[in-house]
């Protein structure tokens, strides 16, 4: 198996976790608009983060793991914000 395989099934089984979790409290809660801008945005940084870290540790040498824990965690930050920003439009648009 390539190592883009193993990220790449690594990628999958997180976001469809994700998924199960998220349509799991969006069922369950009953402010429903209020959730969505915190579970895409955490999704979203999360899943990022985690697909940056694993392509990081399968590609680049263990030395510069630290340079790309930095990078990642704000690349992921950017994401976050940016899928906060996306759920707020989507709630409200639900209301």
């Amino acid at each position: 198996m390539a190592t883009i395989d193993l990220l790449t099934v690594i990628t999958l089984i997180y976001g469809l976790l994700f998924t199960a979790v998220g349509f799991i409290i969006y069922r369950r809660s009953q402010s429903k608009p209020k959730v969505f801008p915190r579970l895409i945005g955490i999704g979203a940084g999360l899943y990022l983060f985690v697909s940056l870290m694993t392509e990081s540790m399968l590609e680049r040498p263990i030395t510069q793991i630290v340079d790309s824990l930095g990078t990642n965690i704000f690349l992921s930050l950017g994401f976050g914000i940016v899928g906060y920003i996306s759920g707020r439009k989507l709630a409200r648009r639900r209301k």
